[in-house]
């Protein structure tokens, strides 16, 4: 869109699942977004591959104009949480999976990861298959 490179590696805050109880954590994990896969894997901080996250053409990016965030994930005081949701995604088990909430550590980085998600999406949706073989 704006002929900058993508944002193709990062540090960004991911929501954990919740396992048994309704506490859903924020981990800093380092992200890594494959655009001709169209997979976005993260790694914890021994740089261990923690899941992954498969793109498709129909997938979104959306980031609320209002985010209710508690205790130490609210919003500093110029109340920008920097948070975005990704939608219609696969696990790494190419199973849905519910919407991955994540957050940017500054606004440029939050920017830079709208658009290179959002670009990576849409060539996904312009791939073509390829043509049949002729044998």
């Amino acid at each position: 869109e704006t002929g900058a490179p993508l944002r193709v590696r990062g540090v960004l805050l991911k929501k954990g699942g919740s396992r048994g109880s309704n506490r859903r954590n924020w981990t800093i994990r380092t992200f890594r977004l494959d655009p001709v896969k169209g997979s976005l894997a993260y790694y914890d901080a021994k740089n261990n591959l923690k899941g992954s996250v498969l793109l498709r053409p129909s997938s979104i990016v959306a980031a609320p104009d209002k985010v209710k965030l508690r205790g130490r994930h609210a919003p500093d005081n110029d109340g920008d949480a920097w948070y975005f949701e990704l939608s219609n995604t696969l696990d790494d088990e190419s199973k849905p999976r519910d919407v991955f909430a994540l957050r940017a550590t500054a606004r440029r980085e939050f920017d830079e990861w709208l658009v290179s998600l959002r670009t990576c999406i849409a060539a996904l949706a312009d791939v073509k298959p390829p043509p049949p073989s002729s044998t």
